[in-house]
């Protein structure tokens, strides 16, 4: 450049110098002006790219993340970096950001991100293609970490995209290596289902071994994590998964689908019930389950015949699965049920006389064991005696029954019918996809599929009195009951309010119909709104349990009505907008039977096929 401008300056003064009229002198001089007005084109091109190039060459902007194209972009500006998600290839601004925005700094080539929970990583920048790609390169390893380019350049056509066809179908390429597509969804899923792994990118999260493509190796452990993904199937080829040491409660169906998995670690979370799924992994050598919050194990757990099964402190209560009986170790069993079924009171396996005896003696001796209260108001009394009674003369049933998510019934057994004695509580239908709820007011009423409720929002009353389930979920083939039972027809329920004493005109009839068969019913003295219900000397003696659920209203959705009303749906509709219902309330010893609108949210209570 020095010579250039010497050259130049030069020229200029032998131009002011020669003064002479020779033609070759003057065609030599217009020569030389020639060449030097392309010198100075020259130059200042030169100085114009120069500039152009040092202005490109910032980190400012909007950038996609090559690999991601579509789904992953990041904006940086004000020396935040904000992260925007898309599912279409379509960025908002970033408003539109998911999580917290990384703050940055630049010094020279080298940017320091900081990704949060003390995780703080520093970049060197290597700008290509006229600052529209730049390579973050991992200073410490001397490895290419990440590749990014401008929003709006076409970088698969550009020449920083030197492997655009390296990888095949279902493949993907990320710093010249491949990554099975499958693979990486999963990993971004981890990234955007759980807060602490904000900003860091798939080949990023927890330890990983990747071999021929495929990841093999992921281990996530204590890193305060709470929702494994449902595409977690997609880990087919993954031989190593380490969960444990986190938060997550639910695991999903997708776990069976884990093909080559040999180890699996799931302990010290917060599972309290598993998939039947977890069966299906033929090669697992290795379960650590020990220290969650299971309460029950799915029989498809014995399927595991070769794998070692770490299962204590957990609340599981027994019978124990045979094929872990012998290996439980410690269980917090304070919340199973009691060894003897209500009733028995010497606890001898059979419901008789000797029962009947040792309860009008702990009456006659004011005493009180929870065995023996039977119909569970916290007194033992003439009442508790008359259910025995029954319950020996009719030949019960009392048996269990246990519906897809766990949650186990008594069983009444009425004359010819089995009932549960308890409403539904299940949250899935019988193919284990979820029944929807978490509806608001103004959503409810407007239903036109399955859905429920739990009184006031509050799970303790589910506990108690069940869900609260709009017609829809009944008519649902999915079904709701237990396997090998179903919802009664209407013609079913008129079968035990006939047996119970109601006449068949009566049956036949709407409204409030019969005399006290709605007092046999009902249950639970400290339920109910006193009243002509349970002042009837018959409160109680079915076996039935029927409790005050209320219910949620159709019309504005609120939740009415428990502790004075119990409602229970047919599965036979009147026409497409209503179905048939029977309804308990504490002010009648008779049962009101009516035709519903469809979103209404009612008991359901289930009978034997």
């Amino acid at each position: 450049m020095r010579t250039q401008l010497a050259y130049i300056s030069v020229v200029w003064i032998l131009l002011v110098d020669v003064q002479s009229e020779n033609s070759v002198v003057l065609f030599i001089m217009k020569v030389i002006v020639y060449n030097m007005k392309r010198i100075l084109i020259t130059v200042l091109i030169g100085i114009n790219i120069f500039y152009l190039a040092f202005a490109q060459d910032t980190i400012g902007g909007r950038w996609h993340l090559v690999g991601y194209e579509d789904n992953v972009m990041y904006q940086f500006e004000d020396n935040y970096r904000y992260s925007i998600y898309s599912e279409d290839g379509t960025f908002g601004s970033i408003e539109d950001g998911g999580g917290t925005p990384n703050p940055y700094t630049v010094v020279e080539d080298t940017i320091t991100i900081d990704l949060f929970f003390g995780n703080i990583v520093n970049y060197q920048m290597n700008f290509m293609c006229d600052g529209q790609v730049v390579e973050f390169k991992n200073i410490d390893y001397e490895t290419i970490h990440s590749t990014h380019f401008r929003e709006g350049y076409d970088y698969e056509e550009s020449p920083c995209n030197h492997n655009s066809t390296l990888c095949d179908n279902d493949y993907i390429e990320i710093n010249g290596d491949c990554y099975y597509q499958s693979d990486l969804n999963v990993l971004q899923s981890f990234i955007d289902l759980n807060q602490s792994l904000n900003g860091q990118e798939p080949l990023g999260i927890g330890d990983q071994e990747w071999n021929n493509t495929r990841l093999t190796y992921l281990g996530l452990g204590n890193r305060s994590l709470t929702t494994i993904p449902d595409n977690i199937g997609g880990l087919n080829y993954v031989e190593y998964l380490f969960l444990s040491s986190n938060q997550f409660s639910i695991l999903p169906e997708g776990i069976g689908d884990l093909s080559s998995l040999k180890f699996l670690f799931l302990s010290h979370n917060q599972f309290s019930i598993l998939p039947e799924s977890i069966g299906s992994l033929s090669n697992l050598e290795t379960l650590y389950l020990h220290d969650n919050q299971l309460n029950i194990l799915p029989q498809t757990i014995c399927n595991l015949s070769d794998c070692y099964i770490y299962v204590n402190d957990n609340q599981l209560c027994p019978p124990y699965p045979e094929c872990i009986e012998e290996d439980v170790g410690y269980q917090d069993t304070t919340n199973c049920e009691p060894a003897c079924d209500l009733g028995d009171v010497n606890c001898d396996g059979d419901l008789n006389v000797l029962d009947i005896v040792l309860m009008v003696n702990m009456i006659l001796d004011g005493e009180y064991d929870s065995i023996a209260d039977i119909n569970e108001d916290n007194i033992v009394d003439i009442l508790d005696i008359v259910r025995l009674v029954n319950i020996i003369l009719d030949g019960a049933n009392t048996s269990t029954v246990t519906d897809i998510d766990g949650n186990v019934y008594e069983t009444v057994q009425i004359d010819e019918q089995l009932w549960m004695a308890e409403n539904l509580k299940v949250n899935h239908y019988n193919d284990g996809s979820e029944i929807p709820t978490g509806y608001s007011n103004p959503e409810w009423g407007w239903l036109d599929m399955g859905a429920y409720g739990v009184y006031d929002d509050d799970p303790v009353n589910t506990d108690v009195y069940g869900n609260l389930y709009n017609w829809y979920t009944v008519d649902d083939d999915r079904g709701v009951c237990p396997d090998g039972w179903h919802i009664p027809s209407d013609e079913e329920f008129m079968e035990l309010e006939m047996f119970l004493g109601m006449s068949q005109s009566e049956a036949n009839s709407t409204g409030y119909r019969g005399t006290n068969e709605g007092s046999k019913l009902a249950d639970r003295h400290d339920l109910w709104n006193s009243g002509s219900l349970d002042e009837n000397q018959e409160f109680g003696t079915s076996g039935f349990s029927g409790f005050p659920a209320g219910n949620r209203d159709y019309y504005n959705a609120n939740y009415n009505s428990m502790g004075s009303f119990g409602a229970f749906w047919s599965s036979t509709e009147l026409n497409s907008l209503t179905a048939w219902n029977r309804e308990l309330e504490y002010h009648a010893s008779v049962v009101y039977r009516f035709n519903a609108t469809k979103q209404f949210g009612f008991s359901i209570r289930c009978l034997k096929d």
